[in-house]
């Protein structure tokens, strides 16, 4: 089973007419304008087993599906020059290398995010088939739980009234996922950590 990977293409230095030619010529013709065909940038010849089809497609797509995630409508931000698509268990960096030397005027920023939250995740610029700059944090830290929510689109907070959600541990570089935590309405202020320390019971593990 394989790893949804959302990618975020925002089409930079490019006018609103240049992004739109792109689009158009990239574009899945059963889907429409704001989906990405990468049987139209890189080609894929005709295979007779699936086998073949499946090594060639890693070989040079960098990834074993085309794009997907449709199912629920196209993710395209027409204000941003922005397109959201899903790949399978990697990036789809090689296919956007590619498509920048097809089109060597834009500037293409690349962020991806794994659905394994926190692992394989980062952003990179491309232009003219170059990737030039980026930043990809090491898995499983603040940073890159930050970007990875950030790309996928919800809030690290906790919620009281529902007594769930994401808490910075003091102990480790990360952010934890809690349910059944219920906040104390006293708490105090630990010097030593330079911050209010919030007072709370955990009901399922009675701490």
């Amino acid at each position: 089973m394989a790893n949804d990977i959302t990618n975020e293409l925002t089409f930079d230095k490019c006018s609103k007419e240049r992004c739109r030619e792109i689009l158009e010529a990239i574009q899945r013709d059963d889907i429409g304008l704001g989906s990405i065909n990468f049987h139209k940038i890189i080609p894929q010849p005709k295979f007779r087993t699936d086998k073949e089809c499946l090594d060639w497609r890693i070989k040079h797509w960098d990834t074993k599906w085309e794009a997907y995630g449709y199912r629920d409508g196209i993710r395209y931000d027409e204000d941003k020059q922005q397109i959201c698509f899903l790949t399978a268990n990697r990036s789809a960096r090689k296919i956007i290398l590619a498509l920048s030397r097809q089109y060597p005027d834009v500037l293409f920023e690349l962020r991806y995010a794994d659905d394994n939250f926190g692992f394989n995740v980062g952003e990179i610029s491309i232009m003219a088939g170059e990737d030039f700059h980026g930043r990809i944090p090491k898995d499983n830290t603040y940073e890159a739980q930050e970007l990875a929510a950030d790309i996928m689109g919800f809030k690290l907070e906790f919620d009281i009234e529902s007594a769930s959600g994401y808490v910075r541990k003091i102990d480790a570089n990360l952010y934890e996922y809690c349910e059944g935590v219920y906040v104390s309405q006293s708490f105090q202020c630990d010097a030593s950590l330079g911050h209010p320390v919030v007072l709370c019971y955990d009901f399922d593990n009675s701490k």
